[in-house]
């Protein structure tokens, strides 16, 4: 049994490399065209964005829960307090999760019990590891697929690029929950694809558990069978088709009583704006494009290109692929006499690998536009901006890295490396624009977190809290101090403690350089320019020191280029600049002294300045809810 995170997160880096070299040393010979120089190229083009993705995830993960994840909280308490059999056990795995209880983390759940059995708590640097490894099995099962579909290795490098990168940094460092079904549920969904592909019996015997891992793992469960279905159906199995159809029927019978035994709801408000949902789809399908602008219009224009050119190359991978029916060949014949490009490839491949391996590719493409329909169902009416979380442009990530195979597929040898050079280049530039843009943000939502490990003991406050709703905040609370209490989870000790205890105090430093006071949804917000020029050179990490009489509360400084956020949460840019928003309604009231916490050099520092705020209350006549009056600062 392992003791420590520092174990298990050491464990999973070490299996997950060297399983990347085992599955790499027993691909075939003839995946490998190219000379010793490109291999050595190919390589070290697999290795470095898998390194520094882990590297990254490791720096910023903490092992305190974000938003949803005190989902696993409560499930292990309520397991350690004697949820032990059979039943009491599929009740806590199969329960329904989320706002209308629309889908299942079957996964999520077992994965945090399994944490918590092995660790004798609840870990949550660990589940983030544990959702990487699964990202890095997807990686690996594409490129094996591209072996077998004839891509050469250095075919298969720019989805490394594409795949491990920041941009979707709430799957990968900050939100466990996250990552524990948005990644997992793609593997178990695309290896449940494979096996469908695959002709044996065992192979279609074996997908079934996979497929319904895949179904009750996230919340595009059922985006599965449609998958897979349309999978089989173009390979004309029919057998397997009609099996697999009972199969889905039964699996959708399933997720509908699970779902009634909770009290389930499913809103269907937005069947009545179906011209909302289809922007709202064509939005999130070019949500990757945020990075360079942010207009909506934009993005929706590049996702009418993504999704047309997928469209189309679908179609034409189809009319390839079904050509032994008489009625196609003439469109056959027509395709490879006009276009150039789609002729057959030099090297031999067998009609049932090509078939086999276009199949694999098109079931993920279903799968992933069945899936980006469905955000765009959930998430279009009134808010467009929501289509623009990191969580969403994963789903448009996958989209662009299964129809990069697909076009490969679809091109004769002689344009393969022509397009593959160019697509590696852009995708290049676009991972290191991630993390130029990106990180900073992953660090905002980091900062938090270890802000909530001092300021949860101080007052049991938590700065994570929802920035549109404040009826969570004592819930949560109350969630961690009963974790504590029960052993289910320990709370960490922030590494800053000393520098808080030993602060400095400069005269002249003037935190903060603007206010701004606003209203959103129910909470009330008081947002804080911070005034850089002032503050330390060279300085990582900085927080923002509140203290009074009775207490000292951390908050983190968005220092960010990017302010997605920021922009997500009212729909206005934030210039480049340091800001800390704060929860008014959160903050005890009182007067506050301002200081800075910052990093520099890898050591915490503290410095006051002699600049005050401060916070009042008063009852709502409305609602009795408490909200921050304007800010009032005061220079000694």
């Amino acid at each position: 049994m392992l003791t420590g995170w520092v174990q298990l997160s050491e464990y999973f880096q070490i299996s997950i490399i060297s399983t990347s070299f085992v599955m790499v040393s027993h691909l075939q010979q003839p995946f490998f065209r190219a000379p010793l120089t490109s291999q050595l190229v190919w390589l070290i083009g697999l290795l470095i964005p898998l390194a520094l993705h882990f590297w990254t995830v490791n720096r910023l993960s903490v092992n305190m829960p974000f938003m949803d994840d005190y989902t696993f909280l409560v499930d292990v308490m309520v397991f350690q307090r004697g949820g032990h059999t059979l039943r009491e056990l599929l009740d806590i795995l199969l329960a329904p999760h989320g706002p209308h209880k629309e889908h299942m983390i079957v996964f999520a759940r077992l994965a945090a019990l399994l944490d918590y059995l092995a660790e004798g708590h609840l870990n949550f640097r660990t589940l983030f590891f544990v959702g990487n490894a699964t990202l890095v099995a997807t990686a690996l099962l594409l490129i094996h697929m591209a072996k077998r579909a004839g891509l050469s290795a250095l075919h298969t490098l720019p989805i490394m690029f594409l795949l491990f990168q920041p941009q979707y940094y709430e799957s990968t460092i900050t939100w466990a929950i996250c990552a524990l079904q948005h990644l997992p549920a793609l593997f178990f969904a695309f290896f449940s694809f494979y096996l469908l592909t695959r002709p044996s019996r065992l192979g279609f015997i074996a997908s079934f558990p996979i497929a319904l891992l895949a179904v009750f793992s996230n919340g595009n469960g059922m985006a599965v069978p449609i998958a897979g279905f349309a999978l089989l159906l173009l390979g004309g199995v029919y057998r397997r088709l009609a099996v697999w159809t009972i199969f889905s029927l039964m699996v959708l019978l399933l997720s509908r009583y699970m779902s009634s035994l909770h009290g389930a709801t499913v809103d269907l408000t937005n069947l009545s704006h179906p011209f909302r949902v289809l922007a709202g789809f064509l939005l999130v399908s070019g949500s990757m494009g945020v990075l360079v602008t942010r207009s909506l219009t934009g993005l929706s224009v590049l996702g009418v290109c993504i999704q047309g050119l997928l469209a189309l190359t679908v179609l034409l991978l189809m009319v390839r692929l079904t050509t032994v029916r008489s009625w196609l060949v003439p469109a056959r014949t027509w395709l490879d006499r006009k276009l150039p490009v789609l002729r057959k490839a030099s090297f031999p491949l067998s009609t049932a690998i090509r078939e086999e391996t276009a199949l694999f590719f098109i079931g993920c493409y279903v799968y992933t536009l069945v899936t980006l329909l469905g955000i765009a169902f959930a998430r279009s009416i009134g808010w467009h901006y929501s289509l623009l979380v990191p969580r969403f442009i994963w789903f448009a990530t996958v989209l662009v890295v299964v129809g990069y195979f697909l076009i490969m597929q679809l091109l004769s040898t002689a344009y393969r490396l022509r397009v593959s050079t160019v697509f590696l280049g852009i995708s290049f530039v676009f991972n290191l624009t991630a993390y130029t843009y990106c990180i900073g943000e992953a660090t905002t939502i980091h900062k938090s977190l270890i802000s909530d490990l001092h300021n949860w003991r101080e007052n049991a406050l938590l700065v994570t809290m929802p920035s549109n709703d404040k009826q969570f905040d004592s819930y949560y609370s109350l969630i961690v101090r009963d974790a504590v209490r029960e052993g289910v989870y320990r709370l960490p000790q922030p590494e800053f403690e000393s520098a808080i205890a030993h602060p400095l105090v400069n005269n002249y430093l003037r935190v903060v350089e603007k206010e701004n006071s606003f209203s959103f949804v129910t909470r009330q917000l008081d947002e804080l320019t911070i005034d850089s020029d002032k503050l330390p050179a060279y300085m990582d990490d900085a927080c923002l020191l509140l203290h009074s009489n009775q207490h000292t509360f951390v908050w983190p400084i968005d220092q960010s280029p990017y302010k997605l956020a920021y922009y997500l949460m009212n729909g206005k840019s934030q210039p480049a600049g340091y800001v800390a928003t704060l929860y008014g309604d959160l903050l005890p009231a009182s007067s506050y002294r301002l200081g800075i916490l910052y990093k520099l050099n890898d050591r915490w520092q503290s410095v006051y300045g002699m600049e005050s705020i401060n916070v009042n209350h008063r009852p709502s006549p409305v609602n009795a809810a408490i909200s921050l009056l304007p800010a009032q600062r005061n220079t000694y």
